[in-house]
């Protein structure tokens, strides 16, 4: 049994009994199988379940990659750290090379190589200098004959100074012969190479000078072990998986122990040997990434000549020996096959749980679903008792609807479909606030739908604006009924109503009438305002005009300097307030309209002709694009001319405010507006454009953008073209050059007399 509240529906009392049948319906959804769950369960599951892995694959796909990038990234950024760290530990050697072939016991050493004093000072300086850098194997001063003169030398943890009989001759080794070929501040430096001792070492050498011109040669044995601390330093990160070989794959620097013990050898145990798919790839390019079955490889090539080369090109220095022949050390971070198949299981951690309480969620939807589909079923059989129950209101001669608690409609009577021009089968089903209800008030009628139907609200009266399928506003004054089940719980909203729509039309007639009685009164104010101003201050203007006009037509020899000038300022502001008044008295005291039928293109060229010594005057172009047998009107020919003529000197002052030339385009052509064939004149401009919302403001009386504008014109233009049923607007062109004005006129307006 259905219990209603709010205003009596003494039609459908007799129906009572057909609604206890229809609660009886409702009350067997309760008492579905578990069958029919379960198989319309697994029909809402499986779908959900298939997009719901779906997303997972996709999630995971865009996982890997961004994570692959981000460790890419860090790897090529850990690789540059590291080829920048071996290029400044380099260009740090060259620093102490420099510094200590300037210094000036050197100059004196090599001035007298028999001064012991030079001697002693020298070789004490270059032992402190390597103790405190701890990086030399040795330092030593030759004459330019190959002898050594001062040899520091490396051992057992610290530096020593070698005796002088204990000094050699080096004159045919590489480096003296190179380095003693070069200018002033040219280096020279070797490949890695071994000492006696088995110690791995990179030979520096550059020239020396003295008074009598080069003298020697000053010489640096770098220990590459130092180099390689250096740079696993820079690169803590990556430095148990990053390596550094040579051209021939042999590794320099390795974090693996077994590799370590044969730094610098031809060792057989080498990085080319151990992953030579790898080192195919690595020795044919400079740089790059590649994955391979031993795993991951970011890799770039240093130079570490050419590198100190561009240092001392920068610093204005001179050559360095042997660039041409460098080949480079690589410098490789593999990551391994474990570690990269290690991103499932990171994956997998992060989303398990949230993964796992979606599928849940998925679970409890599609039971949800399975019921709620089970229920419309049977709202659908419920649908056929309804019709019974409101047989009554068929037969009414008002629009009755029948709303369910999601504002579908259940049920609409004869009427209401006559109003909405539709089936019974186009309605039923439908949400009525998204069908129906005009949007201007949707949303505010949703909203009170919603707080009946909650019982937050009680039924009231609503007045609702519904949109027929022919694009017609009807205005339908519902009176609100509530139908509840025996539990309170609201089922339905009955509402029967009446169309007011004439009702409404009346209202806003009389509304526009009185605003149009206002807008009367406010002109007619205007006017007497403007009758006072034309009575006070022409007959002033006039005679100032006569004395100003009288005083230029006499000899100008007459008046003291400048007088002359100052008459034909004052005329011109004189006829610039005569213009003002002009406008003033038309805008508030329009004449009546003289209408007759004619050319709108005859129109145009007259009010071209009425400008023509403005056109003169600004140099313009006028370009006319008229369409040919265009159909007459039934216009005001003189009004018209005095809107063409204010939109043509608009064009023309648009384009002369920015100190161009004026070309004002006028266009003429038919067009369809709801089916009806109007004329539409297009004047286009190449001025800098009007903004869209200046468009707008530009209508209203006593607005202006120009120093000495009324603010009348364009109100005057919009009153007239108003006055033939017309439409005027002002628009941007398409090219961001200029404005468009376009005036739509029809063929046979209602003319008004405003």
């Amino acid at each position: 049994m259905m219990i209603y509240s709010g205003s009596i529906l003494y039609p459908i009392k007799e129906h009572l009994s057909s609604d206890s049948q229809l609660m009886m319906t409702i009350n067997s959804a309760n008492k579905q199988t578990s069958s029919e769950v379960f198989n319309r369960f697994s029909i809402f599951f499986a779908p959900l379940v298939i997009f719901f892995i779906s997303f997972v694959a996709v999630e995971y796909y865009a996982d890997f990659k961004i994570s692959r990038g981000k460790l890419i990234s860090e790897e090529s950024q850990q690789i540059k750290t590291a080829r920048n760290a071996i290029t400044n530990e380099m260009q740090g050697v060259l620093s102490d090379l420099i510094f200590l072939s300037r210094l000036n016991e050197i100059w004196n050493l090599l001035d007298d190589v028999s001064d012991e004093r030079a001697w002693h000072l020298l070789a004490q300086e270059f032992l402190y200098f390597s103790e405190k850098k701890n990086a030399y194997e040795k330092i030593a001063i030759l004459s330019d004959s190959g002898v050594e003169l001062i040899r520091i030398n490396f051992g057992d943890g610290a530096p020593y100074i070698v005796e002088k009989n204990h000094l050699q001759q080096h004159k045919t080794q590489k480096y003296f012969t190179e380095s003693f070929k070069l200018d002033i501040g040219g280096v020279y430096m070797s490949s890695v190479m071994k000492t006696q001792t088995g110690e791995p070492v990179i030979q520096f050498a550059t020239p020396l000078y003295a008074s009598k011109g080069k003298r020697g040669v000053l010489v640096f044995e770098y220990r590459a072990s130092v180099l390689i601390h250096a740079l696993y330093r820079s690169t803590i990160e990556i430095s148990t998986h990053m390596s550094m070989v040579n051209e021939n794959g042999v590794w320099l620097g390795s974090p693996f122990q077994d590799e370590n013990r044969n730094f610098f050898s031809n060792s057989e145990n080498s990085f080319a040997i151990s992953f030579p798919k790898a080192w195919e790839k690595i020795r044919e390019k400079n740089r790059g990434n590649f994955i391979v079955d031993s795993g991951m490889y970011t890799f770039d090539t240093v130079y570490p000549k050419t590198s100190i080369l561009d240092f001392y090109i920068e610093q204005g220095k001179s050559e360095i020996a042997n660039v041409g022949r460098e080949k480079g050390w690589k410098l490789v971070s593999r990551i391994s096959p474990e570690k990269l198949n290690n991103q499932f299981k990171q994956f997998y951690e992060r989303h398990w749980i949230p993964y796992l309480t979606a599928l849940l969620l998925i679970a409890i939807v599609a039971f949800f679903l399975a019921q709620n589909s089970i229920r419309r079923r049977l709202m659908k059989e419920q649908a056929n008792y309804e019709r019974r129950l409101f047989y009554t209101l068929s037969h009414i001669d008002l629009p009755v609807v029948r709303l369910d608690t999601t504002g579908k409609v259940l049920y609409c009577n004869r009427c209401l479909l006559d109003i909405l021009d539709l089936a019974e089968e186009e309605v039923i089903g439908l949400s009525w606030f998204d069908r129906f209800v005009d949007v201007s008030v949707r949303e505010k009628e949703q909203e009170l739908f919603r707080r009946i139907m909650s019982r937050n609200s009680p039924p009231v009266s609503t007045d609702t604006c519904i949109r027929t399928d022919r694009n017609e506003l009807h205005y339908i004054l519902w009176n609100n009924t509530l139908s509840t089940d025996l539990q309170g719980k609201a089922i339905a909203l009955t509402s029967i109503g009446n169309d007011i729509t004439e009702q409404k039309r009346l209202e806003k007639e009389v509304d526009e009438r009185n605003k149009e009685i206002t807008k009367t009164q406010t002109l007619a104010v205007l006017g007497k305002m403007a009758s006072m101003m034309a009575h006070d201050l022409r007959n002033p203007l006039s005679s100032i005009k006569m004395t100003l006009q009288i005083l230029s037509k006499n000899s100008p020899a007459t008046y003291p300097e400048g007088i002359s000038e100052l008459s034909e300022l004052s005329l011109e502001q004189v006829r610039y307030m005569e213009a003002i008044l002009a406008e003033l008295l038309l805008y508030s005291r329009p004449d009546e309209m003289q209408c007759d039928w004619l050319c709108i293109n005859d129109v145009l060229d007259r009010a071209i002709n009425t400008l023509q010594r403005m056109i003169l005057d600004d140099h313009a172009e006028i370009i006319k694009d008229y369409q040919k047998n265009i159909p007459r009107i039934y216009a005001d020919a003189n009004k018209l001319c005095q809107v063409f003529s204010n939109l043509i000197s608009n064009a023309l002052q648009a384009a002369v405010d920015i100190e161009k030339k004026p070309v004002v385009t006028l266009k003429t052509k038919v067009v369809v507006v709801d089916s009806v064939p109007k004329i539409q004149i297009e004047v286009e401009d190449n001025g800098p454009g009007v903004d869209s919302e200046m468009s707008e403001k530009l209508f209203d009386p006593f607005y202006t953008t120009r120093a000495k504008g009324t603010g009348l014109g364009l109100p005057i233009v919009k009153r007239i073209v108003d006055q033939h049923q017309g439409t005027v607007r002002l628009i941007r062109r398409e090219s961001g050059q200029g404005t468009c004005s376009t005036v739509v006129l029809p063929t046979n307006p209602a003319i008004q007399d405003v």
